[in-house]
């Protein structure tokens, strides 16, 4: 919803207490921009099916990385991981059909990817 209000003049809202990278107007415009983004391995981070319904599989996920499902409030609905596989799969049965962020970190808690996720 706010990716598609962000730039409308008319649409007021007031930005702060987010997740680190959803403090500001310019943040909140690149996350709704953003896609993946490359690993430290240089192989891309990436997800199917999308939209999923009841499971998402990771693919090229860096050693003890973690998954977060976000609704687009900003809140974390889901946390997984650490992983110990470049593949793994996400049960996402609990979520209700719609529109979230899906993201990546690494043990650092560095961005690995962040990307829309649609849950049917």
């Amino acid at each position: 919803m706010i990716c598609r209000k962000i730039n409308d003049p008319n649409f007021r809202f007031l930005v702060g207490f987010n997740k680190t990278g959803c403090n500001t107007v310019e943040e909140i415009k690149e996350a709704c921009t953003s896609s993946s983004l490359v690993t430290t391995s240089n192989k891309l981070c990436s997800f199917y099916p999308n939209p999923a319904d009841g499971r998402l599989v990771l693919q090229n996920v860096p050693f003890e990385a973690k998954c977060n499902i976000i609704d687009l409030n900003g809140h974390v609905l889901k946390e997984t991981g650490p992983f110990y596989s470049d593949k793994v799969e996400i049960d996402l049965n609990q979520l209700v059909p719609g529109m979230y962020i899906i993201q990546i970190v690494d043990k650092q808690n560095l961005h690995i990817m962040f990307d829309k996720l649609v849950k049917i």
